[in-house]
């Protein structure tokens, strides 16, 4: 499997960062949170690594121009706008990661499909060592999907893993919690945090996903005790 090991090294990471605050009367279990099936669902940030305070901030779109967009994160509130993905791919390119992940824009039977891009898809092909975000229209990127088995913890990955990071960005139109990619030898910059983005459940949204693939999420991140869950 393409991410197996960077995927696992980052998941041991994941729990390691979220069980270490835990209290120490708090019986601790060598188990994982529940998981359960669909084939939509709206990414979630859990922290692992830095200061800002977007535990449990929802991914949203911060239109660009025409068709494009960057992946930013947002206080999960009334006025939050998350998107709703699926995963697009056979069931083969699911499992070995060959998949890419796809949200609708627009509504009903005017619904066409946008795409969580990483640009460059490689970091090291940028100057800056990192890659940004973005949600474009189109079918999709390969290597951009959901982890799957043996990985415990499902989350968003991308050609070299599941190494995003967060840093508050003055965009056009506006301050933002905008999302970059890195590689794993790139370090997160100052002010930034990492986070891995897990799915939680949803329902479909338009009628360009019916060919979604079902995939494992979570039924509530932000409610997930990660003090009773080791690796």
């Amino acid at each position: 499997m393409l991410f197996s090991t960077p995927s696992i090294l980052s998941t041991l990471a994941l729990l390691s960062t979220l069980t270490s605050a835990a209290p120490t009367s708090k019986r601790q279990t060598s188990n994982y949170p529940p998981q359960s099936k669909a084939k939509h669902f709206r990414l979630v940030a859990n922290v692992t690594s830095g200061d800002l305070a977007i535990n449990s901030f929802i991914l949203e779109s911060y239109h660009t121009g025409a068709g494009t967009a960057y992946a930013v994160l947002a206080e999960n509130t009334t006025e939050a706008n998350p998107r709703t993905f699926y995963v697009n791919g056979t069931a083969t390119d699911v499992r070995f990661g060959n998949s890419s992940t796809i949200t609708d824009a627009g509504s009903g039977n005017n619904s066409f499909p946008e795409s969580i891009v990483i640009s460059p898809s490689d970091p090291a092909n940028s100057p800056s060592n990192r890659s940004t975000v973005e949600i474009n229209a189109g079918a999709g990127q390969p290597y951009v999907g959901l982890t799957t088995f043996p990985d415990p913890i499902i989350q968003l990955h991308g050609y070299q893993g599941e190494t995003f990071y967060a840093c508050n960005s003055s965009l056009p139109y506006g301050d933002a919690i905008q999302l970059f990619y890195r590689g794993y030898r790139e370090v997160t910059p100052t002010g930034c945090s990492d986070v891995a983005l897990l799915p939680q459940c949803s329902e479909g949204t338009g009628a360009t996903d019916k060919y979604a693939a079902e995939v494992s999420c979570y039924a509530d991140v932000a409610g997930i005790d990660w003090s009773v869950y080791s690796a």
